[in-house]
């Protein structure tokens, strides 16, 4: 409604403060039970889901912390896997060349050899 000249407009109500309240709160897939303000919406969160939090946190670095040093670990397996894997095949290659035979014969031949040598 249009105020007119020389009318003053009728007092509103102040909107009705509705109190603060408590209620539970879906935060990272868990219940949590907040304290809602009403004045400015902001959630507060009790203390003792502060601290599960903190410590759930913690728990979390030192997981991540232990992954990264099992990781290095397996890392470093492989490497060492690999260069033996290297060397055998370095291995193969030269009996083989020694043998003078494919890289299928080479068991064949080798069992020969030891056969020989036994005798």
């Amino acid at each position: 409604r249009a105020v007119l000249k020389g009318e003053t407009p009728a007092e509103q109500p102040a909107p009705e403060q509705q109190p603060d309240r408590e209620e539970v709160a879906l935060v990272n897939g868990r219940d949590v039970l907040v304290h809602r303000r009403a004045s400015t919406g902001a959630l507060i969160v009790s203390e003792p889901d502060l601290q599960r939090w903190a410590q759930e946190a913690q728990d979390l670095r030192r997981a991540a912390q232990e992954a990264r040093g099992e990781t290095a670990g397996a890392e470093a397996s492989a490497k060492e896997a690999e260069a033996r894997a290297a060397e055998v095949s370095d291995e193969e290659e030269e009996l083989r060349q020694l043998l003078g035979c494919t890289a299928q014969d080479l068991p064949h031949a080798i069992e020969q050899l030891v056969a020989a040598t036994l005798d």
